[in-house]
């Protein structure tokens, strides 16, 4: 083989490999591309929702969020953690804004969207909540401080209190006491 052949071989793998590569990447940017226009839309649509949606979660603004857009995040954390999770109707919920079950393991979560801290209230419609729903654990979900009247109490009753930050370290924690 002559040199020239030699390097025209060599240049037509190289050019095949590259263009190989040059497709693979071309269809990878169009995925990409079909991906971001699919997420724009959802978030379009979450937005249009009024963030009635928890499968995507944008930078929060607790000022223009409503206390059921909240459930609905919450619902969401516990739902990305693997939890089934079900956002309770406004009325007749017994203190309970959501229900989670992750195998054997059924929680009740109330959740306070408030500007003051937590007072009490709020732990005994979840203690209420977690007998009525036959519940292994309650929590109190905010994104405010709770009262130390509300603290005192969830403390003698078993009641955990979460601002919302902490939530999705807990719904892991909880997931790994169904092995026990």
């Amino acid at each position: 083989m002559s040199c020239t052949e030699e390097f025209y071989t060599e240049t037509v793998i190289l050019t095949y490999e590259n263009l190989h590569e040059i497709v693979y990447l071309t269809v990878s940017m169009k995925q990409t591309a079909n991906s971001i226009r699919e997420l724009e839309a959802e978030i379009n649509q979450y937005s249009a929702d009024g963030m009635q949606s928890d499968s995507l979660f944008p930078t929060l603004d607790f000022e223009q969020m409503t206390p059921i857009d909240f459930e609905h995040y919450c619902a969401g954390i516990l739902r990305n953690n693997g939890w089934q999770t079900k956002v309770t109707k406004g009325s007749g919920d017994q203190g309970v804004d959501i229900v989670s079950e992750h195998g054997d393991i059924k929680a009740v979560f109330q959740c306070k969207k408030y500007s003051n801290p937590v007072g009490n209230k709020a732990v005994q419609e979840i203690i209420a909540g977690k007998h009525f729903e036959q519940a292994d654990f309650a929590t109190v979900v905010s994104n405010a401080q709770f009262t130390a009247s509300a603290k005192q109490i969830a403390n003698i009753a078993g009641v955990k209190l979460l601002h919302y930050s902490e939530l999705d370290n807990f719904a892991r924690e909880l997931k790994y006491l169904e092995n026990w």
